[in-house]
């Protein structure tokens, strides 16, 4: 997952290459993109396939991350500095756009290498995307998590939609649709 991962980032000369690089140095257990692999695996799904789509998913995490950074004015992550402390908000912005874009791009690949109409993990995407948006956006809205029900609101905004996408992913690109 790691290598694919890498394989994909900014070449040299880009503007994000340092960035991306820095970001991608420490890349955590990449939970969603294995998760989708192990998911398509057992669907027997192409193996392009699940490759676009655990990068589309881990991608888009990794966008929630550094946008949350920037949110959140963090300084660290996984123990290391981040890009938001780093290279500053403008650049960090970019960056965790471009991870968006990179996670759209992929998803499509997913959806084109497979024989049916599954472009409906595009639509799946936005969708996460959007619940990702609106629970980051929730923090800031309703004041400080002090309780269970605030704390589970965040945590079905933030971290629920990609952990779903995660195996609903190759269950579309599988043309599953009775789970």
């Amino acid at each position: 997952m790691k290598t694919n991962l890498i394989s994909i980032l900014p070449e040299h000369g880009h503007a994000l290459h340092e960035a991306a690089n820095f970001h991608f140095k420490e890349c955590g257990k990449m939970l969603r993109g294995t998760t989708s692999l192990a998911i398509a695996s057992a669907l027997n799904l192409n193996h392009k396939t699940a490759i676009h789509w655990a990068l589309a998913v881990e991608l888009m995490h990794n966008a929630s991350l550094v946008h949350d950074d920037i949110c959140d004015e963090d300084s660290q992550r996984r123990h290391n500095p981040t890009i938001f402390a780093t290279y500053g908000a403008p650049l960090a912005i970019c960056f965790g756009d471009w991870l968006v874009a990179k996670s759209f791009e992929h998803a499509a690949l997913a959806s084109k290498e497979c024989k049916g109409d599954t472009s409906n993990v595009i639509t799946l995407l936005a969708k996460v995307m959007a619940k990702l948006s609106s629970g980051q956006a929730r923090e800031f809205s309703g004041g400080p998590v002090l309780d269970w029900t605030g704390y589970d609101n965040v945590v079905n905004g933030k971290t629920v939609p990609l952990l779903a996408a995660s195996v609903e992913g190759p269950l579309l690109l599988a043309e599953k649709y009775e789970y």
